[in-house]
């Protein structure tokens, strides 16, 4: 699509790239965002989000962390930083459950 480009061990974007992102940015977030440019080319903005969260006691976590010898059944992730039990529970199975 010609967004990203090799530039020696690294990739960067392309002008469409990054004209790609910036209004992505802008529809996805339905604000007024509005990309601002540093010295060295790179820009930034500023956009609201709503994230929903399921509070997980911390006892069950490691309880199922250990019942699964520190890994993902599913993926085999044994990185304990990036091992998630919330998906143990359906949210829609369990409509009750607290959200954050």
């Amino acid at each position: 699509m010609g967004l990203v480009e090799e530039r020696g061990d690294a990739y960067a974007l392309t002008d469409d790239g990054r004209s790609f992102v910036e209004n992505s940015v802008a529809k996805w977030s339905d604000s007024d965002w509005t990309p601002a440019t540093s010295d060295d080319g790179m820009t930034a903005g500023t956009y609201a989000t709503t994230i929903h969260a399921r509070a997980v006691d911390p006892e069950f976590r490691a309880t199922v962390i250990s019942r699964h010898n520190r890994e993902c059944p599913i993926s085999g992730v044994d990185h304990l930083g990036l091992l998630d039990v919330a998906h143990v529970l359906s949210w829609s199975e369990y409509p009750g459950t607290e959200r954050i």
